[in-house]
């Protein structure tokens, strides 16, 4: 069950990406978070009403709001890179390092998986590398771009480890005190800019990004409640790939060969993890 969710985690937040990431196209990708953060607000709510929750506890609630805190500042982080027109450095830094400061928490908290799910995590980290690497354009490293990107990655490396710290009793409160954090942040960013709302025809793709990452968040925060975090951390972190796949799909973007080899990798890393 947790690899299923955790699956459910990484396509949920490939397609939020994705859609995120075209309105960002069109409109301040600032503006398009804030509104994306709002709705996964709202979506938040039939989510703690059909989730029983029949324990939620102070510690609970106190890691989600850490967790919030540090997506936040992985947020601004990411921003910050981004803006140095670096994607192709920043992302397979922020992605990896996403996966692998849950997993190196879980180990040091005695978590011991199998060793076919151990080589599948593995894997599933080099995968996400080839994956989120399209490289730069002129080769040059942008060293301000590699630090925010190393900040974002242990933003939410950190986030993932906080939720993975809350009981299934909690059901999806944690998330509510996660979201009680970031979207004042994010919406008071946005509008010491100019303002909160992007651009009038990305609304409605900036809405529905942000209701999908609310369920890729509730798909993750059970996925760590029930199983082993570093597992459903990496499978949650193979978002990339389904970000991927939909660019080459939708917007037609040709797949490098590196690219192709990262998602037939995270196809056996899943592979690997599901048997052991």
């Amino acid at each position: 069950m947790t690899e299923l969710l955790a699956l459910g985690s990484a396509v949920s937040f490939g397609i939020a990406d994705f859609m995120g990431g075209a309105a960002s196209r069109r409109a301040r990708p600032l503006r398009v978070t804030a509104l994306a953060q709002l709705a996964s607000a709202v979506a938040l709510i039939p989510l703690v009403t059909l989730v029983a929750a029949p324990n939620v506890r102070a510690e609970d609630l106190l890691w989600g709001a850490g967790g919030g805190l540090f997506g936040m500042l992985g947020i601004v982080a990411l921003f910050a890179g981004l803006s140095r027109g670096a994607m192709g450095v920043v992302a397979p830094i922020t992605a990896v390092l996403s996966a692998v400061v849950p997993v190196i928490v879980g180990l040091a908290l005695g978590e011991r998986p199998a060793g076919l799910a151990f080589g599948g995590m593995a894997l599933g980290v080099l995968a996400i590398v080839a994956v989120s690497a399209p490289g730069t354009r002129d080769g040059v490293v942008d060293r301000y771009a590699i630090l925010a990107a190393v900040a974002a990655g242990l933003g939410f490396g950190i986030f993932f480890v906080f939720l993975g710290q809350t009981e299934p009793e909690a059901g999806m409160w944690p998330l509510v005190t996660a979201r009680a954090v970031s979207v004042p942040l994010i919406v008071a960013m946005a509008w010491s800019r100019g303002g909160v709302l992007p651009l009038r025809p990305t609304r409605k793709i900036a809405v529905a990004s942000g209701m999908i990452d609310m369920g890729a968040n509730g798909l993750f925060i059970a996925a760590a409640q029930r199983g082993l975090l570093s597992i459903a951390s990496v499978l949650s972190s193979l978002y990339p790939v389904v970000t991927v796949i939909l660019a080459w799909v939708v917007l037609h973007e040709r797949l490098r060969t590196v690219q192709i080899g990262g998602v037939m990798g995270a196809v056996v890393a899943v592979t690997m993890i599901g048997f052991a």
